[in-house]
């Protein structure tokens, strides 16, 4: 087998010498249904021996072909193969266009290139600060030297972001601690959630309670004491149409703090009393810093792991975002599956103004990578990263996010701004608590596993969004180039408020494959048009979006 490879290798590098750079070379390409322009220099999924790939100036690659200069040489170890692959820089030319399901690995990439529909590009690789580095589906952006989509950070990756990545010490030793006095399961579910009074949070409740296998379920929420934290859960769960129920526990503390802020005898006794932990609270702003998000996202994440391993072992189901997916963990068929490891966090797609970039997703990613090494050193944990969480699928009730804020600046403006491909992947708030719930409360699981509990077809674009305003009679509503329209955003911050989410904006949702965490049998008639027209008739009854020109919503048709 290995000399049928050495062979093969031997074969393709022959043919590789004689033809690279010749017409005949890019003629074969092209029939291997490549566009390149004359002056590139590609390597096709076939493997080489060349010590370095050089794509031309404007070349334009697609049809998923990998850009890679590789050799074979011995391998350094006994117990790896008799011949390892080795990647070399990859060089491409200012002005490309790198698309299409295609790999970059160890690229140098030129001034004002671009790497677009599901694109990967390896941890290794130098992107200048004019490239722009996106998902799928495809873009359409205009360049110059004026007008720039990304303003890079001058920041370099925190520290706590390089690897390792270690699990604090304290965590570590609770940890162990539990494997060698963990208590038996009493058969019980009194789970502890965390960011109950926030919009996913308080339907995680709702689909708690509506399992009816839980004997006591703890709020811990910010309060000065256990009656205003009391009075702010249930406010929080009446918005949503849940009466207060005696099962229902607040705990006043701050997850900030080791031992929430709490004694030690408390934060024990309360341990031993929880069988199952929901980490919903988060600190989102798609504009803020690492260093401002560590302390809500991170430090927080570590101290419920802390809290996990005291007294007992308590599976900790972690709620993430699928904002911490990079290129490099897509498949060749452009998606993220559940069990593809969590990528390099220099691969994290570009995005954000300056100094602002990124720290939101980058400390998403950090606890995610706590949770897989706490994971790993025995304590039971799971991910759950669920996409842009839509309306109640009954009532259409959402929260002002940084999505609502978009449709509402759309509305001021009449404006829409020129983007192709499905910008939006709407995921119903009480489908996406549902198919959290389920997967917890069901064993069977390993330790370490992903979910992404989002429905197949919730993909909307910019003329979806169009079309729904029209039926809904909003009327005049313009397409505006993005840059002109995302300028006009930033300018007035006071009048607009989806300014952070025009960050987010430059860089596409990458799909992701689910592997069981479907909300049931309705999945079937799922319509994310439906999703959102009904999301915004809710807004206009409640005041929040200004009603259409006629002044009453005109009733859906079947959509």
């Amino acid at each position: 087998m290995m000399f049928s490879q050495q062979l093969n290798a031997m074969s393709v590098s022959v043919f590789m010498s004689m033809a690279l750079g010749s017409p005949f070379y890019n003629w074969w390409l092209k029939l291997m249904g490549a566009k390149i322009s004359s002056d590139a220099l590609i390597l096709t999924p076939l493997v080489g021996d060349h010590d370095m790939l050089t794509v031309g100036k404007g070349a334009s690659i697609d049809k998923e072909a990998l850009l890679s200069s590789t050799r074979l040489l011995p391998a350094s170890k006994p117990q790896d193969a008799e011949f390892c692959v080795c990647n070399s820089p990859v060089v491409i030319g200012a002005g490309s266009t790198v698309s299409h399901a295609s790999a970059v690995v160890a690229a140098e990439t030129g001034n004002f290139s671009v790497l677009a529909p599901l694109s990967a590009v390896g941890p290794s690789a130098r992107l200048p600060a004019q490239t722009l580095a996106v998902g799928l589906p495809p873009q359409a952006f205009t360049w110059s030297k004026d007008e720039n989509l990304i303003r890079p950070s001058a920041r370099p990756i925190p520290r706590d972001l390089r690897p390792p990545i270690i699990l604090p010490a304290y965590v570590s030793r609770a940890i162990g601690r539990m494997k060698v006095h963990a208590a038996a399961n009493d058969g019980l579910c009194a789970p502890l959630v965390t960011g109950a009074c926030g919009f996913l949070g308080r339907h995680l409740v709702a689909a708690l309670l509506t399992s009816g296998e839980c004997s006591k379920i703890f709020c811990l929420v910010r309060a000065a004491d256990p009656q205003s934290a009391q009075r702010r859960v249930e406010e929080a769960l009446s918005k949503i149409g849940i009466a207060a129920s005696e099962i229902i526990e607040a705990v006043p503390g701050d997850l900030s703090q080791r031992n929430f802020g709490r004694s030690f005898v408390e934060v024990q006794r309360m341990a031993g009393r929880v069988t199952h932990v929901f980490h919903s609270a988060a600190r989102v702003n798609l504009t803020e810093p690492f260093d401002m998000m560590r302390k809500d996202n991170v430090d927080a994440t570590a101290h419920l792991l802390e809290f996990c391993s005291m007294v007992r072992s308590k599976p900790f189901h972690h709620i993430s975002t699928m904002g911490v997916l990079t290129p490099d963990m897509l498949d060749r068929h452009g998606s993220v599956r559940e069990n593809a490891p969590l990528g390099d966090i220099r691969c994290m797609p570009l995005y954000g103004t300056g100094d602002q970039a990124n720290g939101y997703p980058q400390s998403k990613w950090l606890a995610e990578m706590m949770v897989f090494e706490a994971a790993r050193q025995g304590l039971p944990a799971f991910v759950h990263r669920p996409g842009l969480i839509g309306g109640n699928s009954l009532t259409g009730a959402s929260a002002e996010d940084v999505f609502f804020h978009f449709l509402s600046d759309v509305l001021k403006l009449r404006c829409l701004p020129d983007m192709e491909g499905n910008k939006f992947k709407l995921t119903p708030v009480d489908w996406v608590a549902k198919a959290i719930v389920g997967i917890a409360l069901k064993e069977g699981y390993a330790s370490g596993s992903v979910f992404h509990p989002a429905v197949p077809g919730n993909s909307i674009s910019i003329a979806d969004l169009t079309e729904v305003f029209q039926l809904l009679g909003y009327r005049n509503l313009q397409i505006m180039d993005f840059v002109q329209w995302r300028e006009m955003i930033i300018a007035d911050p006071i009048r607009f408020k989806s300014w952070s989410f025009c960050a987010a904006l430059t860089v596409e949702a990458m799909s992701c494959r689910c592997c069981g965490c479907q909300p049931g049998d309705d999945i079937g008639n799922f319509k994310a048009i439906a999703c959102l027209e009904q999301q915004i008739r809710w807004c206009v009854a409640q005041g929040l979006l200004p009603a259409p020109e006629s002044g009453t919503l005109r009733m859906p048709d079947e959509v």
